[in-house]
């Protein structure tokens, strides 16, 4: 008998060329590949981006020092300006000088940050750095005033610090004066009379006041000339034509042609509110009269006062030092001698021949007439002007002119 056996057959792998392999493995190289360079640009990237979180952080903490910076200068106007803390503008550097200038490491000739800039900063000798801002943010302040070559003008340093940043901030300011800023040696209103003789001056040149009660000009003072008479707009060809022949007695700054007046006009400034403010400041109170031998003040001992008249005020001898404020017509008749400022509401009437001289400036209202004679003269003087600023209540200011970050 035969069997029959059943034979199964077993599939056979198909057959690949040796070429097929060595691509799969390439394939698994360059994915490998791939994915390394992948992982390299994320790495990239994210150092990236947390070197510009960084930065980000690095110039948002700068920013903010420089706003403190900024307001060390601030309390650098405040002090000058309100005469405060040595009233010298330097915080943390009283004693500072540009020897100190050596950088944070205090060594000179090593480059380090902060040396030779002209400026005080973290690290140097003689600076005690204020604390300001947050305690937390551990914020030191140093800033330093200077005077310039130009006058009224200072310059200021400001330098704020911590451990992440440091930060410079320079200013330039320039000094404006206190009080009341005369325009000319005399402000008058137009459509006054004159009566203008002899010898009688309006000089717009800057003179100091005499060094004694009875002496001459004390010499030239430091301020530009302004013009002798200032007015309202629209008066100046008025005052220049009726004032041609007393040309070479009415003299200071000049922008027309030579030989005229010394006459210049300006937007008409409020008399009554500044007069307004002053008179309750007086010191003195007067009725209307004539008064000689007066002593309202005196300048050689910077004894500066207020003094008010409720009318007409006619002074024939004495010396006044301040500002006299007058409701009507002020006349000077004889050897009187003052220093400061004359605010009067009406006419002037100077009869010279004795010597009678203003030196300050002299303001007037609305005169009907306007009469020097002899050798009575009205002389601009910033020194009486400056002697005058504190009986006005008003302290001076600075203008920031240029603003700079050299970091």
């Amino acid at each position: 008998m035969i069997r029959k056996i059943a034979c199964f057959a077993v599939p056979r792998p198909p057959r690949t060329s040796p070429g097929v392999g060595r691509n799969q493995a390439y394939i698994l190289i360059l994915a490998v590949l791939v994915l390394a360079v992948l992982a390299a640009m994320a790495a990239a990237f994210t150092t990236i981006v947390v070197k510009n979180a960084r930065q980000s952080t690095f110039y948002g903490r700068r920013l903010e020092l420089r706003r403190y910076a900024e307001a060390g200068v601030d309390l650098a106007l405040y002090e000058l300006k309100n005469k405060v803390n040595g009233s010298d503008g330097n915080i943390g550097t009283e004693s500072w000088t540009d020897a100190n200038d050596l950088g944070k490491d205090g060594l000179a000739n090593t480059h380090d940050e902060g040396e030779g800039n002209g400026m005080p900063g973290p690290g140097e000798a003689n600076t005690v750095p204020a604390s300001i801002g947050p305690s937390s943010l551990g914020i030191g302040l140093l800033v330093r005033t200077s005077d310039t070559e130009w006058s009224e003008i200072k310059r200021i340093d400001a330098c704020a610090y911590n451990t992440d940043a440091m930060t410079n901030v320079q200013a330039y300011a320039k000094a404006q004066p206190a009080g009341i800023t005369p325009l000319g040696a005399a402000y008058i209103e137009g459509g006054t009379k004159w009566g203008l003789s002899g010898s009688s001056t309006i000089r717009g040149t800057d003179t100091n006041p005499p060094t004694t009660l009875t002496g001459g000009d004390g010499g030239p003072g430091p301020m530009p000339a302004i013009p002798a008479i200032a007015t309202s707009i629209g008066y100046e060809t008025t005052f220049q034509t009726q004032l041609a022949s007393r040309a070479s007695y009415i003299t200071g700054a000049q922008d027309d042609a030579a030989g005229t007046a010394s006459v210049d006009q300006f937007t008409k400034p409020d008399f009554d509110t500044q007069y307004n403010q002053l008179v309750p400041k007086a010191t003195r109170i007067l009725n209307a009269g004539s008064y000689s031998s007066v002593t309202w003040g005196d300048w050689t001992t910077n004894d500066y006062q207020i003094t008010y008249c409720k009318g007409n005020l006619s002074v024939s001898s004495g010396r006044i030092a301040g500002i006299l404020l007058v409701e009507g017509t002020f006349t000077m008749n004889g050897p009187v001698r003052m220093v400061g400022m004359v605010l009067a509401k009406s006419s002037v009437v100077f009869t010279g021949g004795s010597g009678g001289k203003i030196y300050g400036s002299l303001w007037t209202k609305a005169p009907v007439d306007y009469k020097m004679s002899g050798d009575a003269s009205v002389i601009y003087s910033s020194k009486a002007m400056a002697a005058i600023s504190g009986l006005t209540g008003l302290t001076g200011s600075y203008l920031i002119l240029h603003w700079g970050f050299p970091k």
